[in-house]
């Protein structure tokens, strides 16, 4: 069984499984806990995988877990789930081009991408290789037959536009990562916007430390929120601890929000010097006012 689970109601969750385990005529009760004991019962004797896609808060999955030992669940989610016990966590960074480029093929046809493979791959790129992204182009270019992949990729060039092309329909990538934003606190969305006007997409810790001029753990603990949400991701690398990544996508999305909201980020800039993967002012306090 497969449902959506991201801004949906647990209690509608829950009806829609009832219906699928015992047909459409079987009575619902009113109240989510009732629902949750009869979805259990239905699930007596069965073997099951249940599939929750976006879910966004551990809570509102345990009443959909189904039980006994016959049953699984795939739960999907754009952060990071560690609550639930017993999990196994697979964690899916963004795709690299040969992966892209399965993706587009599947959608757009793979004799097309052929004929223009050198563009195809350069818009796996511009897409940060996001799936969502690679979906919405994939789309647009089965829409419309007529367009080479190189005008798709024209229309991605321009920074300032990226986010509007990468929307179709209801499929939108600027709306995923408004969502993500906007579950960090204030702070954490304030070092979001400093980090995304370094000249760097990879930063370190103790980038952010200086940056904003505050404790190393706390600003670990604000990184972490962040990648949390995948926002910014951890860069597996023995040899350099400490190092992020912040997607193109994120950096256009970020800086769009700033502007839209205007925030102004006011610093004490002096000489720089060498700080971490980037050459830093020190000290810079980020002054974050609202206009």
């Amino acid at each position: 069984m497969i449902q959506a689970l991201a801004g949906a109601l647990v209690s509608h969750v829950l009806g829609q499984f009832i219906i699928a385990l015992a047909g459409p005529d079987h009575p619902l009760p009113d109240r989510q806990a009732h629902r949750a004991q009869l979805y259990r019962t239905l699930l007596t004797g069965r073997r099951v995988l249940v599939v929750l896609d976006g879910v966004e808060d551990e809570a509102n999955a345990l009443p959909l877990m189904p039980t006994g030992s016959g049953s699984a669940v795939i739960l999907t989610s754009r952060r990071r789930l560690p609550v639930l016990a017993g999990a196994r966590q697979v964690n899916l960074s963004m795709w690299n081009v040969d992966d892209g480029y399965a993706l587009l093929a599947s959608i757009v046809g793979p004799q097309r991408l052929a004929a223009e493979r050198k563009d195809a791959r350069r818009l796996v790129g511009l897409c940060d290789g996001l799936p969502l992204a690679l979906k919405v182009v994939g789309t647009r270019l089965a829409a419309r037959p007529h367009w080479p992949v190189a005008r798709m990729v024209d229309r991605l060039l321009d920074d300032r536009d990226r986010l509007d092309e990468l929307t179709y329909q209801d499929m939108t990538v600027r709306e995923g990562l408004a969502r993500a934003y906007e579950e960090v606190g204030p702070i954490a969305q304030g070092m979001l916007r400093s980090l995304a006007t370094l000249p760097m997409d990879e930063f370190r810790s103790s980038d952010a430390t200086h940056l904003f001029d505050m404790a190393v753990a706390e600003a670990e603990d604000i990184l972490a929120s962040l990648a949390e949400v995948n926002l910014i991701e951890t860069v597996n690398n023995e040899t350099t601890p400490g190092l992020f990544h912040m997607w193109k996508l994120v950096r256009l999305f970020v800086r769009e929000r700033t502007a839209e909201e205007g925030f102004a980020l006011g610093a004490r800039m002096a000489e720089p010097r060498q700080c971490g993967t980037c050459a830093l002012p020190h000290p810079v306090h980020a002054v974050v006012t609202k206009g």
